[in-house]
């Protein structure tokens, strides 16, 4: 309903260091957050390299992540 974007929001107790750092990238409607074989670093996380589209959480097992219209 009229969205253009999206924007990742850690959510949580405690979000890790990858979750944090997806924290406020914003992507198209139709967008992604990662692309399959990209490789995800944050400081104090072993990297993630993902293996299909991520448009939208869960990141991985555990992920309290969402998204909110954006942009």
């Amino acid at each position: 309903a009229g969205v253009t974007a999206l924007v990742w929001v850690a959510t949580g107790s405690d979000p890790c260091p990858l979750c944090l750092s997806l924290s406020g990238v914003v992507v198209g409607h139709e967008g992604n957050f990662l692309r399959e074989g990209d490789t995800l670093e944050a400081e104090g996380a072993n990297p993630l390299t993902v293996d299909h589209h991520v448009s939208h959480p869960p990141l991985h097992d555990g992920c309290e992540c969402m998204i909110a219209p954006g942009g």
